[in-house]
């Protein structure tokens, strides 16, 4: 990316940096394709004409936001995936030449609302922009965020169905050891299904009772907790001590080190897909009421 840098001094006497984001090494090629392209802008911003944020695109402020604080933060690798996903597929295609000045939250309520996406979907486009608005008011690029004035409901597009205490008995039922292993082990610790299909056996502490969330498992690949919170110690009571000792006597993979759902198709290497023993196993039993 070419940067524009310079210094502006504030009403306090303070000077400031301040950082334009001119375009892609791709837009231009060379130095002098840059400084043309900010030529006008340049003489505006000695003049103190326009703010910064009269002179700078969308696309511009995600620029300096993907290479400040996406991939410098704290976001795991599939939330910086999926925010890569959403601001190339949907939020860059119709704001990112627009200036950020002239975005307002009435326009984007308008836009969202003719997405042919889900509102939880709609939420997190609107989150994600105001993520990037926030970013560009840190580095004193731009000095409001109208996401914060954007309407946008999450509701679930389905409520939720909820088994009771009989219906989860019948489930068991009908269930292998395996995935009954896995449902009692998540239906009575609450623990993320993430976090269910990261456990390994040294994990599990059965004279202590308790299981140690140490890591998650996001499209096989292990990754740490969502939060730090989430590293946390479990109890482990005797219904899910009993069903997970049966589930190791019949694993082929038990060392202390192998995962307690590992996949006999990757060689006990990874843990099995939760979206296969979904589908494949838990999904066709019994049709439970609604």
């Amino acid at each position: 990316m070419w940067e524009f840098l310079w210094r502006e001094t504030s009403a306090d006497g303070k000077r400031h940096q301040r950082t334009l984001v001119v375009g892609s090494v791709k837009e231009f090629r060379t130095e002098r394709d840059a400084l043309a392209q900010i030529q006008t802008f340049r003489g505006n911003i000695n003049r103190n004409s326009l703010p910064i944020s009269a002179v700078l695109t969308f696309s511009g402020l995600v620029g300096h936001y993907r290479q400040n604080e996406l991939v410098c933060g704290n976001k795991t690798e599939k939330t910086q995936e999926s925010y890569r996903v959403y601001l190339s597929r949907w939020i860059e295609p119709r704001w990112g030449r627009d200036y950020l000045h002239n975005i307002n939250p009435v326009q984007v309520e308008e836009w969202l609302r003719s997405l042919p996406l889900t509102d939880g979907s709609k939420a997190k486009i609107r989150n994600i922009m105001s993520a990037v608005f926030s970013h560009g008011i840190r580095y004193e690029i731009t000095e409001k965020n109208p996401m914060r004035s954007v309407r946008q409901s999450a509701r679930r597009a389905k409520v939720p169905v909820v088994l009771d205490v009989s219906e989860l008995h019948r489930l068991f039922a009908v269930l292998a050891l395996r995935e009954r292993a896995m449902v009692i082990t998540d239906a009575l610790t609450g623990i993320r299904r993430s976090e269910l299909m990261g456990l390994k056996w040294e994990d599990l502490d059965f004279m202590g009772c308790k299981i140690e969330i140490v890591r998650s498992v996001v499209d096989c690949a292990p990754v740490p907790c969502k939060t730090e919170a989430s590293r946390k110690h479990v109890p482990m009571n005797e219904h899910i001590a009993q069903v997970l000792m049966s589930w190791r006597q019949e694993s082929v993979y038990t060392k202390p080190e192998d995962w307690v759902w590992a996949s006999p198709h990757k060689e006990g290497t990874d843990p099995y897909w939760p979206q296969t023993i979904m589908q494949r196993f838990i999904r066709p039993g019994p049709q439970l009421p609604v």
